[in-house]
């Protein structure tokens, strides 16, 4: 999951699986916050999708929303 900015406020939040390479969610959001994170992740876990890891860029306190979800810094954002 991660989001991408076009401009200064307008973004495109984004949730990925890896795995069967679908796109989950999309959202706009005028700012990139762990609300929005946890807010998507939730809609997703409600109509049944089971999250076995969350790949993100490490967002201060965005890892403590998951806490019993493994998660992995994203490769590019080392």
């Amino acid at each position: 999951m991660d989001t991408t900015y076009f401009g200064r406020k307008y973004g495109v939040m984004v949730l990925f699986d890896a795995r069967t390479k679908q796109t989950l969610s999309v959202d706009e959001v005028k700012y990139e916050t762990n609300a929005f994170y946890f807010e998507a992740v939730n809609k997703l876990k409600a109509k049944g999708i089971k999250i076995q890891s969350v790949t993100c860029d490490l967002r201060k306190g965005l890892v403590d929303l998951f806490p019993n979800t493994p998660v992995q810094l994203c490769h590019f954002h080392r």
